[in-house]
Parts: structure tokens; sequence; C-alpha cells
């Protein structure tokens, strides 16, 4: 996997409706795209967190959430 993927998984979240993930969310993800994977994994932490606390995505999104946080983490400890 490399920050390509990750832009790519990170897009398509982007392109989910409504009812499965709040639009300020997506603007939210959309600020991540392109960024170092350390800024990127540290963000969708607080997505992660605000999107459990305030119910602002499905059970899907919020996995998918993970594993592009996952990703993020894995290409941050291949550039360490």
């Amino acid at each position: 996997m490399n920050s390509e993927d990750l832009d790519g998984l990170l897009n398509l979240l982007c392109e989910a409706p409504e009812d499965q993930l709040c639009g300020s969310i997506v603007k939210r993800i959309k600020s991540v795209i392109g960024k170092s994977p350390e800024d990127t994994s540290d963000e969708l932490k607080r997505i992660l967190d605000d999107c459990t606390n305030y119910s602002l995505a499905s059970g899907f999104t919020m996995v998918t959430l993970n594993i592009a946080r996952d990703m993020a983490l894995k290409e941050n400890k291949q550039h360490e």
C-alpha cells in the first residue's frame, strides 16, 4: 500500500451519500488527502472519535475510516 492507495480510499469515502457520512466529515477527510501519513493518521483518529461521539457516520463508513487510518499508520512506519 502507498499514499496513492490511501488517497484513493479517502476520495471514495468522500463520495459516500449523506446518510452514510456527514458532509462536515467529508470536508475534513478532503483536507488530509495528499498530506503526510502522520498528519493523515492523526486527523483520521480525531475524525473517528467525532464520528463515534456524535453519530456522524454509518458503521460501514467507520470501519472504512479505520482501515484508512491503519493504512496511514503503516505507511508512516515505513518512512521512519
